[in-house]
């Protein structure tokens, strides 16, 4: 099995990089792919660099060079949810992309009028996991993890959003979890490509709960997906 295998910065891939066996480095346009092996699986470890154009850039050129069966992307996410804590995981079933919006004429904004746009006729399309994989990503991980891992809706967008009250806006009217800045680019990539599709994110902050960046936790959930590549038949 091919699995391209993402990160968006040095530290969300760098302990899986070094555990690939027979390591070649390719670079492709200034994005950076590392080939090896897992086991009995080809790994294709994808540097995406940040935000959504630089993701769907970089997926759609894994998946014309490599043709994976599968893109896992991961990474880290910051939680919207009080009930979303630092170093839980959520298993991304979808997305709503939240730096798309619409609102009505208005002499002044208001959160209430900023509605987020569909960009598809379908607001089911080019926008969900496959639900094989999430499924068994959650029992999976659920192995070694004993605790703390969610599935759900996550908010995707060019943004670094800090504001309480505009968290809270999103979690309740999009029930997100949390957010992050690859995943709409990826998904979209991935299901126009009819490439299955997970991400798998560890939350590094949670603002609704007062709790500090900790972008050295990336590599927990790193840690955790290559017990599953190593260990388990995906």
């Amino acid at each position: 099995m091919v699995i391209l295998v993402q990160g968006a910065e040095n530290e969300e891939i760098d302990f899986l990089k070094e555990k690939i066996q027979n390591k070649v480095k390719e670079e492709i346009a200034g994005y950076e792919f590392f080939i090896g092996n897992i086991n009995n699986n080809k790994i294709i470890i994808s540097k995406t660099d940040i935000g959504e154009i630089n993701a769907s850039i970089a997926t759609s050129i894994a998946i014309e060079r490599y043709n994976p069966d599968l893109i896992i992307n991961q990474g880290t996410c910051g939680g919207h949810d009080f009930n979303v804590k630092t170093g839980d995981i959520i298993v991304v079933k979808d997305f709503v992309y939240s730096t798309s919006f619409i609102t009505e004429k208005s002499e002044k904004s208001s959160l209430e009028n900023w509605k987020i746009k569909e960009y598809s006729e379908n607001k089911e399309k080019f926008k969900k996991a496959s639900e094989k994989y999430v499924n068994l990503f959650y029992t999976l991980l659920s192995k070694y993890k004993k605790d703390g891992i969610h599935i759900g809706t996550i908010a995707s967008g060019d943004i670094w959003n800090r504001e309480k009250e505009r968290i809270r806006f999103l979690n309740k009217e999009y029930s997100t979890l949390a957010e992050e800045m690859e995943v709409a680019g990826v998904y979209t990539a991935a299901n126009r490509f009819n490439i299955p599709v997970v991400s798998i994110r560890i939350v590094s902050n949670n603002e609704i709960r007062d709790e500090g960046y900790q972008k050295e936790i990336a590599i927990e959930n790193q840690k955790l997906l290559y017990k599953i590549l190593e260990n388990e038949e995906i």
